[in-house]
């Protein structure tokens, strides 16, 4: 269906169950769906309780970024709730928060929802990561009709001048559809460019969006508009849009496990990644247990290790016992702390001694040892 806005046909339907199935029969452990992004944001919920239905019958679970972190927050966590009530199949929540100012505080009630569920006997589990900014691509501002049918389409409409003031209109607030008309809440003095293709526009990697727009001498709407028309989809963002409160909240929640959201990097990788790609486990070991007392670090452990091995069903990762794989990792709770922070995300974390993984030490006394120990894990695999 690509990038067009509408209800699939009965045929594409069955096509896009076969090849859920297809996935499912070759390993996959979930069917994951990113609501808040084009164009996933154009599918119904029927439409996501027939494909669901198709990953319970292999005992596969259904794993959402719900379809809004703002203003619609409960209303997303609903759908997903309500998908898998409909499916039979169990839910993970995606790096749980509450995005916008006007919003923070609201997760105690979206919280709520997952412990009514759960109470219920509905199987649902979340995850976050432990920072009050997320990361995605700068055209996730935009409405979403201005993203239909693709970055080229999108890009487009922006070098239309009857187009772009439309566009530019609703992102700067204008408009009674502007709260709920992108797939984030467009905030500028909260954003921050964290990576540019090479070309003209780098210079303003690693800049807030308010200064990049000082520097040219526009609004930051139109900083917005010049990037998206002159980089297409490149373009990456940091937006600081949570309460540390919320975090907290979350973080101490018995559902939630502790995720990155992250993706494998290198140090010479370059521009301003979110520094949760290296610092987020020992960002909570030293911070959230050791500093804050936010959590035990017994309980910090298990949201990291056991809770998302019980979600994969992979009984025999996440514990330390006879029968599982030695996946162990050695630290010093005293010394273990994030180093990587986002004007300098390239750094490791201190205060890990030992990462042995398959029983192969792959970090031995702080150095990596350049052992390639890991394997792809299935699911089906037999298991210890």
């Amino acid at each position: 269906m690509g990038f067009d806005n509408r209800e699939p046909s009965l045929q594409e339907l069955d096509a896009m169950k076969r090849l859920v199935a297809e996935a499912l029969e070759q390993g996959a452990v979930a069917l994951s769906s990113g609501l808040i992004y084009v164009p996933g944001s154009y599918s119904s919920t029927d439409e996501l309780v027939h494909l669901a239905q198709v990953a319970a019958r292999y005992g596969a679970f259904y794993s959402s970024h719900i379809r809004g972190e703002g203003d619609t927050l409960l209303d997303a966590i609903d759908e997903a709730l309500t998908i898998g009530r409909q499916a039979n199949v169990a839910v993970q929540l995606s790096h749980h928060k509450a995005m916008g100012r006007r919003n923070w505080g609201r997760v105690e009630t979206s919280l709520g929802m997952i412990d009514r569920a759960r109470a219920a006997g509905q199987d649902v589990l979340a995850d976050q990561y432990p920072y009050t900014a997320g990361s995605t691509t700068l055209a996730a501002v935009m409405p979403k009709w201005a993203m239909e049918g693709g970055v080229d389409a999108m890009r487009r409409r922006v070098a239309d001048p009857a187009v772009r003031s439309r566009i530019r209109s609703e992102l700067a607030g204008h408009t009674a559809e502007a709260p709920r008309s992108g797939a984030r809440e467009f905030d500028p003095e909260s954003i921050l460019i964290s990576y540019i293709p090479d070309g003209p526009n780098k210079q303003y990697e690693g800049l807030m969006l308010p200064d990049i727009a000082a520097q040219r001498g526009e609004e930051a709407v139109d900083a917005v508009l010049h990037l998206l028309e002159s980089e297409g989809g490149g373009v990456q963002m940091i937006a600081f849009a949570m309460s540390e409160d919320d975090v907290r909240r979350v973080m101490r929640h018995p559902a939630v496990a502790i995720a990155s959201d992250g993706w494998t990097l290198s140090p010479q990788a370059g521009g301003k990644p979110h520094p949760r790609s290296y610092g987020t486990y020992a960002r909570v070991l030293g911070r959230y247990v050791r500093d804050e007392g936010v959590l035990s670090l017994e309980e910090a452990v298990r949201k990291m290790t056991s809770l998302p091995a019980r979600r994969l069903r992979r009984f025999d990762r996440g514990l330390v016992r006879p029968g599982c794989f030695a996946d162990l990792v050695v630290f010093d709770p005293e010394r273990v702390v994030d180093r990587a922070t986002f004007q300098d995300p390239h750094q490791f974390c201190e205060g890990v001694q030992h990462v042995v993984v398959n029983g192969e030490l792959v970090i031995d006394g702080g150095v990596d040892t350049g052992a390639k120990a890991g394997r792809v894990l299935r699911r089906g695999d037999p298991q210890t």
